[in-house]
């Protein structure tokens, strides 16, 4: 976890060697130089899961993630964009996931909006562009070694990231299959609901469709502007765009929130999205009005 709140993906080689060493001790260390030169001050305490600096004496967290197999770091495929130094840096393992997922696709671009970052991804001219300046810069994929293969079922402490697969749902029934992108919700008056299901006050029912209560979210105080920009987006040449605002500033967790009293900070805001100026955009942008943000998570906002 870097000094910006973003978990940054070692390399498929050091994420090997960290393998081979946890198989052997579970509670050891982990010395990165041997493996990478670039890391030599770095040691990873596998019993605490921090990474230590040695020379500085920096310890940060680190984390252990599982991805399917068929997505860009089991196949070994790197995705990264060329710094002011002009080396190239790796995309985060979620960012690197969405793009080769949108590239398989033969998608001709790709809106990193909804992952927190006001970029498009151009594939014909493989370069990425920051919205806000303009600025374009080169990108590239690469193949490297895929990243280590784990077997047997998924450890419950782990889950899958954002933009990887999300593996086989633990309860089959409709309602977990219906909503298993959320949290399980139960049916209502009209059908069963399943015993295993948590409840979290969202009824719908996945057999007639009847919605029994409202789901509420822990989204902290915010606000959205819009306003339209004489500019058109690829694909809507005869439309203007319409440009959304989205800030949540810092605040103190409420009640509702995982810690109460505590600050949090609102990661990845203002957040920025365009949408055509068109009857299709501006439907969707009064969803986003009405609808918002679902809420907080653990490590800040969800």
């Amino acid at each position: 976890l870097n000094e910006h709140g973003r978990w940054r993906p070692y390399s498929a080689a050091v994420c090997h060697h960290i393998e081979n060493v946890l198989k052997e001790d579970a509670r050891g260390s982990v010395v990165l130089g041997q493996v990478d030169v670039q890391l030599a001050p770095y040691v990873i305490d596998l019993q605490s899961m921090h990474q230590f600096r040695q020379d500085t004496g920096t310890m940060r967290p680190v984390r252990r993630n599982f991805y399917d197999p068929s997505s860009a770091p089991g196949k070994g495929i790197v995705w990264e964009w060329e710094n002011d130094n002009n080396s190239w840096t790796p995309y985060d393992m979620d960012i690197c996931i969405t793009i080769q997922n949108a590239y398989e696709k033969q998608h001709p671009w790709l809106d990193l909006s909804s992952l927190g970052f006001c970029y498009l991804i151009y594939f014909s001219s493989m370069s990425q562009m920051n919205r806000q300046t303009q600025r374009k810069r080169r990108l590239r994929r690469r193949m490297d070694l895929a990243y280590p293969l784990t077997m047997g079922s998924i450890p419950k402490s782990q889950s899958w990231p954002v933009g990887a697969s999300t593996g086989t749902p633990s309860c089959s029934c409709p309602q977990c299959l219906l909503v298993n992108s959320t949290r399980a919700v139960g049916a209502g008056r009209c059908h069963p609901r399943c015993p295993r299901c948590p409840q979290d006050g969202s009824l719908q029912c996945p057999t007639c469709k009847a919605i029994y209560g409202e789901k509420t979210g822990t989204q902290p105080p915010g606000k959205m502007e819009f306003h339209l920009i004489p500019h058109s987006l690829p694909g809507y040449t005869d439309s203007k765009t319409i440009r959304i605002v989205y800030d949540i500033p810092t605040g103190i967790q409420g009640p509702e929130h995982p810690n109460p009293g505590k600050k949090f900070t609102a990661r990845g805001f203002p957040r920025h999205c365009y949408l055509p100026d068109n009857e299709k955009g501006r439907k969707n942008g009064k969803g986003w009005e009405e609808n918002g943000c679902d809420g907080m998570g653990r490590n800040g906002m969800g």
